[in-house]
């Protein structure tokens, strides 16, 4: 009988210790203070503008479109967990019309080249402020839209 009491015990702080990791690591979905990029969203702005160098395959199909991107700002200031959400891409093809030639747009699947591309310069990243609740740093989800045009 004492066996068992010991078992359940052990079995009991092992569950209840596993809950409040899980609380601990749990990502914030609001935040008094979020998360900032070094010197603003206009800096971010430009990072991404700089180093987003998209595959000439974007230029030589003519795409267009938005890869969705999610990341998660973690306490320390690191971008961790990146990913594509979603990837929408249209080809430009050139039809010929009454009125002489002109561009369609035509829904294409997504170049995984293009998303991998994202995937990397969000990873290098520099850190970033981490946001706050309650006084302390939370992981914090981001998504963040990214627009790829050919021309």
């Amino acid at each position: 009988m004492l066996n068992i009491k010991k078992i359940l015990l052990l079995f009991s702080t092992l569950f209840l210790g596993q809950i409040a990791l899980a609380q601990v690591e749990k990502k914030a979905d609001y935040t008094e203070t979020n998360p900032e990029f070094p010197s603003g969203n206009q800096a971010m702005f430009n990072y991404l503008k700089n180093n987003l160098k998209m595959p000439k395959v974007v230029q030589e199909k003519r795409l267009k479109g938005i890869i969705t991107v999610t990341f998660v700002v973690d306490s320390t200031g690191d971008i961790v967990n990146v990913g594509i959400k979603k990837a929408d891409f249209k080809q430009d093809k050139i039809v010929n019309g009454l009125f002489g030639k002109r561009y369609k747009e035509v829904a294409v699947e997504s170049d995984k080249d293009c998303e991998q591309v994202c995937i990397d310069v969000f990873k290098a990243m520099p850190k970033w402020t981490p946001g706050r609740q309650q006084g302390r740093a939370v992981r914090v989800l981001f998504t963040l839209p990214i627009r790829i045009n050919w021309q």
